[in-house]
């Protein structure tokens, strides 16, 4: 990431949780640490309980897909069930599906549809309340 340090980077694992990030992703998406996601994953952050998805589950990601918020939940859930499938024995990675089985009927809904497949990423709109709003296309 340090050779990356001219452009916002962060780097999420398989399970989409957010292991790194450099200034200027801080800068631009928001410090992560403020994001109250449950383990720094942004699945949990997506479908947090009292799920009306608007603003409330994940308030401090400043980011929008311009698919939707709906088509992306869809899709981070099918990435995350070929993540499952690849990785049939990690016992973490199962602990966590069954925990946002159980906690959020939205992400129970999209898994039991059987989807899978890799995301790919779209164009965002970044909602920064310093800088303002900027638009990329991105891979998360």
């Amino acid at each position: 990431m340090g050779q990356l340090a001219g452009a916002p980077t962060a780097v999420f694992a398989a399970d989409w949780t957010l292991v790194g990030w450099n200034g200027m992703w801080a800068e631009t998406i928001g410090d992560p640490r403020s994001y109250a996601w449950e383990e720094r994953n942004l699945v949990a952050g997506m479908f947090r309980t009292g799920d009306a998805r608007g603003r409330e589950p994940i308030a401090a990601w400043p980011v929008r897909s311009w698919a939707g918020d709906e088509v992306e939940e869809e899709d981070l859930v099918a990435d995350l069930r070929v993540t499952a499938a690849a990785h049939p024995h990690d016992a973490r990675l199962a602990a966590f599906v069954d925990r946002m089985l159980h906690d959020s009927p939205r992400f129970a809904h999209l898994w039991s549809n059987g989807t899978a497949r890799p995301h790919v990423g779209d164009r965002k709109t970044v909602e920064h309340p310093g800088s303002g709003t900027s638009t990329s296309t991105s891979t998360w």
